[in-house]
């Protein structure tokens, strides 16, 4: 497999300009794209963020993807004084994370990522992609079997549906995987980045793993497949 990392990440909303403008004022992201019942967001690097009008949200169990941050205790200041809700920041390991949400509820992570060159930085770029799934081993079964997945951590986390809950993230592919009971996405969740998209197509049709066609766009070419529990994924050449 040829994947480099994530293109695009998707969070569902009731109000798209309402959340649009929520996230523009509250974290200073730029808007590339608008559409009827969409808008792309992004930092000044890394993956956008598409909020999609879709009519429905969706609890998630886990917190999906994460904001990067230079000073994530620095960033929960901020966030306090626009009067957003946010939990306490917490050491973890090497970081400090805290929580906010959105004004549709959606649980989302900051966490600090002190990389040098981007000192004064407030957010360095939209991260995480986590996904949940209730048998954790079989999944990293099949991760290993058709992404080529290694497995870098392999740890506990406290979620909203219980303590303790088991996770892992992978060392080559940008995604982890949570243990745990959730309503089934309504949404594909994330677009990965890939340097050969038919190859990857290919290889994961041979296997067979449910994909759509090979298709391009704006001269892109770009597939979409399903892992083992039915997440729809996206791959792009860029």
């Amino acid at each position: 497999m040829h994947i480099v990392g994530v293109h695009e990440f998707f969070l569902p909303v009731s109000d798209v300009n309402r959340s649009s403008d929520w996230y523009q004022n509250c974290f200073g992201m730029n808007l590339v794209e608008k559409g009827e019942k969409s808008a792309t967001l992004m930092f000044e690097e890394g993956p956008r963020l598409t909020l999609m009008e879709l009519g429905r949200l969706h609890n998630f169990a886990v917190n999906p993807i994460m904001f990067k941050a230079y000073d994530a205790q620095e960033c929960h200041r901020q966030l306090r004084k626009l009067g957003v809700s946010a939990t306490e920041p917490e050491p973890f390991h090497h970081y400090w994370c805290f929580e906010f949400t959105d004004p549709d509820g959606n649980p989302i992570d900051v966490t600090s990522e002190r990389e040098e060159g981007y000192e004064g930085k407030t957010y360095l770029r939209v991260g995480g992609n986590f996904f949940v799934v209730k048998d954790i081993d079989a999944s990293i079964q099949w991760y290993r079997n058709h992404l080529g997945a290694e497995i870098e951590y392999d740890f506990t986390m406290d979620a909203k549906v219980r303590k303790n809950t088991r996770a892992v993230t992978f060392a080559n592919i940008p995604m982890a995987l949570v243990e745990a009971e959730t309503p089934p996405l309504l949404h594909m969740q994330c677009v990965l980045r890939t340097t050969n998209a038919e190859a990857d197509y290919e290889t994961l049709r041979s296997q067979g793993v449910r994909t759509t066609d090979l298709a391009e766009a704006d001269g892109r070419k770009q597939f979409r497949f399903y892992d083992n529990v039915g997440h729809e994924i996206g791959m792009i050449q860029l």
